[in-house]
């Protein structure tokens, strides 16, 4: 499915579905691997769109771009929690999957993989 290619970006790491590039200091790319990465983006950017942080579970902030010719979802940079979970985290993160929660640059707990694929 991926096409262009991003050797010139850290990469973050690779799930199932998507694989996760820094852009820059505030930013990673989340590029989907298939379809199914297309709508665990698509889901993400809608959840964050309708939610922000009004829901139980505080959301990294994210938008689908289109970025290299193809759609893939750039959100806030977030540094993975380690060593916490789950202790010390407080109870919305026992509903995100695999406790995918760190810290933006601001210092803000959100989830950053929030996705239901």
């Amino acid at each position: 499915m991926t096409t262009a290619t991003f050797d010139d970006l850290e990469h973050l790491g690779t799930g199932r579905m998507r694989a996760a590039y820094r852009l820059s200091l505030t930013e990673v790319v989340k590029v989907p691997l298939d379809v199914r990465g297309d709508l665990a983006n698509e889901q993400e950017a809608r959840r964050w769109a309708q939610f922000g942080t009004e829901d139980l579970i505080q959301y990294a902030a994210c938008e689908m771009i289109w970025f290299r010719g193809q759609w893939v979802l750039l959100m806030e940079y977030v540094e993975p929690v380690q060593d916490q979970w789950p202790d010390g985290l407080p109870d919305w993160t026992d509903f995100v999957d695999c406790c995918q929660v760190g810290y933006t640059l601001d210092g803000r707990l959100v989830a950053y993989d929030y996705a239901d694929e």
